[in-house]
């Protein structure tokens, strides 16, 4: 698991600079998208329900206090944009296989806005199961569910089990042989 501030930090080195919202949905999204595919947490970073949709409050705190991370105004468009003062040092504190992991998901989100990003993180199951606003989305109990679905115990006794099934006959259709009996189903 890497830090909050690396992954914020990566995140705003990957684009050169990033709005506030931007930044929000890309790392819940890449938290969600490393979780779904190792079945582990990406980052230490925690995420609440709020009407914008996921929102890390370490997020901005990181922001506030990281020294190489400048917020600039942009009063023509009426937003702040993150960027970074220096990669230095940056890049050594991830592991390799890692940023390409995550330059692999950040990929898939390039050129999309704020707005597009949100809707994409308000369609996600930890949101949608987070019904309270501010209640923190449940990231652990999903990881924990994705190691489950993605551990090969899980897969071998369901192979296990439909091969069972087919050797009782079951999923097999049987084939009705006249009105009489579709009759005898609903009467």
């Amino acid at each position: 698991m890497i830090s909050g501030k690396d992954l914020v930090e990566y995140i705003i080195g990957h684009f050169d600079q990033v709005k506030a919202k931007q930044l929000q949905k890309l790392a819940y999204l890449t938290e969600l998208d490393y979780m779904k595919k190792h079945g582990e947490r990406l980052s230490d970073l925690e995420f609440k329900r709020y009407y914008f949709g996921p929102y890390s409050e370490g997020i901005t705190e990181i922001k506030e206090e990281d020294e190489n991370i400048v917020t600039t105004s942009n009063t023509i468009y009426n937003a702040k944009f993150s960027r970074l003062i220096s990669k230095d040092g940056q890049e050594n504190r991830i592991e390799q296989s890692i940023k390409e992991e995550i330059d692999h998901i950040l990929s898939k989100y390039e050129g999309l806005s704020g707005a597009e990003l949100e809707k994409l993180a308000d369609e996600t199951e930890p949101f949608i199961d987070t019904e309270e606003l501010e209640e923190k989305i449940d990231l652990d109990g999903y990881a924990d569910h994705y190691k489950v679905l993605l551990s090969e115990d899980l897969w071998t006794k369901a192979i296990k089990m439909g091969d069972e099934k087919k050797k009782e006959g079951a999923g097999k259709r049987k084939i009705l042989k006249s009105d009489s009996e579709i009759d005898l189903l609903f009467f």
